[in-house]
């Protein structure tokens, strides 16, 4: 897809899956970072939502992911991308909502089984991604986007 087609679309990401894409022992903030970026300079508009319990799965990982994420989020720019919800409250009806409300495609491998029957529209627009060393893909819209060492993107 080039980048001109991705101009002006919406796009809510799910943050907790994108992060955890090689599981919970592995985040990877830097595949979120990257999303993020790419797309928003290619003329999207995206949100990003975490789970609240992002503090904690950062603090799990080794490294300095919680650090540069509490960087992100005290950025304007950044802060107007991420939003973790409330305690309490599950980040999937957040980003079903979001979407729904403001027709936007999903990025996420979460296939919201338990709530498709309600939101029918999530099969056609949601783009599962693949998080590899170097890149993230997303093949159904033709993207692949260069990725980072989390040190490097500060």
């Amino acid at each position: 897809m080039s980048a001109q087609s991705l101009k002006d679309r919406r796009f809510v990401i799910d943050g907790t899956n994108v992060l955890l894409l090689h599981g919970r022992a592995n985040p990877e903030l830097r595949y979120v970072r990257a999303l993020c970026s790419y797309l928003r300079e290619q003329g999207a508009e995206v949100v990003c939502y975490f789970d609240a319990n992002i503090s904690y799965l950062l603090t799990e990982s080794a490294g300095d992911q919680l650090e540069v994420f509490e960087r992100l989020m005290a950025d304007p720019w950044w802060a107007q991308c991420l939003q973790v919800v409330p305690s309490g409250t599950d980040a999937d009806e957040w980003i079903l909502q979001r979407a729904k409300a403001e027709r936007a495609d999903v990025i996420s491998n979460d296939k919201y089984r338990n709530r498709a029957r309600k939101n029918r529209w999530i099969w056609k627009r949601r783009h599962p991604v693949l998080g590899c060393s170097d890149r993230v893909v997303l093949q159904t819209l033709g993207v692949e986007v260069a990725v980072e060492d989390i040190q490097s993107q500060d």
